[in-house]
C-alpha cells in the first residue's frame, strides 16, 4: 500500500476514533445530566410533595385559628356595640347628674330661704309670744264706751270679758270653754255664738275647720273698725276695738289667757269683717 495512503488512512482512523470517543463521550455526559436532572426533579417533586403537606397543614392550622378568632371577633364585635351602648348611657347619666345637680343646687337655694324664713318667723314668733310689754288694761267702762257707739260690737267685748273672768284656758285645738281655745278657735267661738258669721257657719260643730278657714270666710277690709277681727302672725286672731281714752287695742285668746293688747304687738297679716248689721 502506498505510503501516503495509509497515512491518510491511519490519520482517518485517528480521527473517526477521537470521533467516536467525543461521542461517547458526550452521550455519557447528555447520560449523566439526565441522570442528575431525573435526580434534581425527583427531589424537587418530593420538596413539592412536602410543601403541598405543608401547605395543607398551614391550610388547616389557619382554619383552626380562623375558627377560634371567629368567637373572639363576634365577641369583640358585641363589646363594641356594648360601648357604644355605655357611652350613650354614660352621656344620659352625665345629663341626669348635671340635671340633678342643678335641682339640688336649686333645692339648696330652696333650703337656704325657708331656713332663712324660718328663723324670720321663729323671731317673729319670739316677738309676738312676748306680749307682756304690750298688754293693756280693758274694763267694763270700756265695754259702755263702746256700747254708746254700737251695740252689737259692746256686746262681743262684753263677752269677751266675762270669759276672761272665767279664766278660759290656752289650748292649741280646744273647742270649748270648758277644755280652753287657741287664738282662732276661740276668734271662731265668739263669732259663732254671737252669730256674726256668715249664714251656715254660725254652727260649732266644725269649729276647729271654721277657725283654721276664718280669714276668707269673713269679708277682707283694708283697715280695722270696732268689731273687727285683725290677723297677726303666728295665728293670733285678735278683735279690734277703741277704750273710753279712744286708743285703739285688740284683745283675744293668747297663751298668756285672754289678754288686751296694743294693736301694733306684731305687724297685721290682715282685717276682716264680721257680718254685724251695720
Amino acid at each position: 500500500m502506498d505510503v501516503a495512503l495509509e497515512e491518510n488512512v491511519d490519520r482517518l482512523g485517528r480521527a473517526s476514533r477521537r470521533a467516536a470517543l467525543v461521542t461517547i463521550l458526550g452521550v455519557v455526559g447528555i447520560g449523566l445530566t439526565m441522570a442528575y436532572a431525573v435526580r434534581q426533579l425527583g427531589s424537587l417533586q418530593r420538596a413539592v410533595g412536602e410543601s403541598k403537606k405543608e401547605l395543607v397543614r398551614i391550610i388547616a392550622e389557619r382554619e383552626a385559628v380562623e375558627a377560634s378568632i371567629k368567637p373572639l371577633r363576634e365577641q369583640a364585635s358585641r363589646a363594641q356595640a356594648d360601648k357604644v351602648e355605655f357611652e350613650k348611657q354614660i352621656a344620659s347619666l352625665q345629663k341626669d347628674i348635671l340635671k340633678a345637680q342643678e335641682e339640688k343646687r336649686g333645692f339648696q337655694d330652696q333650703i337656704a330661704s325657708m331656713t332663712k324664713t324660718i328663723g324670720d318667723l321663729k323671731a317673729e314668733l319670739g316677738r309676738t309670744t312676748d306680749l307682756s310689754r304690750f298688754k293693756r288694761d280693758v274694763d267694763w267702762v270700756d265695754v259702755k264706751f263702746v256700747a254708746s257707739e254700737s251695740e252689737a260690737q259692746a256686746d262681743v267685748l262684753q263677752r269677751i270679758l266675762f270669759l276672761r273672768r272665767d279664766h278660759i284656758a290656752w289650748k292649741v285645738g280646744g273647742k270649748t270653754p270648758a277644755e280652753g281655745f287657741d287664738s282662732p278657735s276661740f276668734a271662731t267661738f265668739i263669732l259663732s255664738e254671737m252669730r256674726l258669721l256668715p249664714d251656715g257657719k254660725n254652727e260649732t260643730g266644725d269649729l276647729i275647720a271654721t277657725s283654721r278657714r276664718l280669714p276668707s270666710i269673713l269679708r277682707s277690709v283694708p283697715e280695722p273698725q270696732v268689731g273687727d277681727v285683725v290677723f297677726y302672725p303666728a295665728g293670733y286672731a285678735m278683735f279690734y276695738f277703741i277704750d273710753q281714752r279712744k286708743l285703739p287695742f285688740v284683745i283675744g285668746m293668747t297663751p298668756d289667757g285672754i289678754v288686751a293688747l296694743d294693736p301694733g304687738f306684731a305687724p297685721r297679716t290682715s282685717v276682716a269683717r264680721p257680718s254685724y248689721r251695720r
